[in-house]
């Protein structure tokens, strides 16, 4: 059904497959966000002097998902993290 709308919507077989199947491929170079490399150099530095990391998130269900998985990222990482 999905691939009928998108057909419909004029999209080819392979954009359809991408789209629906989406897999690994090229992912976006993370530092080009507006302000990456400051926060790495924050958080680089917080690591060093052990400071904790404050992380605040939406109360939704993707937001307490990212919080929980940036959370066990930075502990893993050597960085005592305190969900908000």
């Amino acid at each position: 059904m999905a691939a009928r709308i998108l057909h419909g919507r004029g999209l080819t077989a392979d954009q359809i497959r991408s789209w629906l199947g989406p897999g690994r491929g090229p992912l976006h170079d993370p530092f080009r966000l507006l302000g990456m490399p400051a926060a790495i150099r924050c958080l680089l530095e917080a690591r060093a002097r052990r400071l904790p990391v404050l992380i605040y998130g939406d109360s939704d269900v993707d937001g307490i998902s990212a919080v929980a998985l940036l959370a066990e990222a930075l502990r893993a990482a050597g960085m005592p993290a305190v969900p908000y």
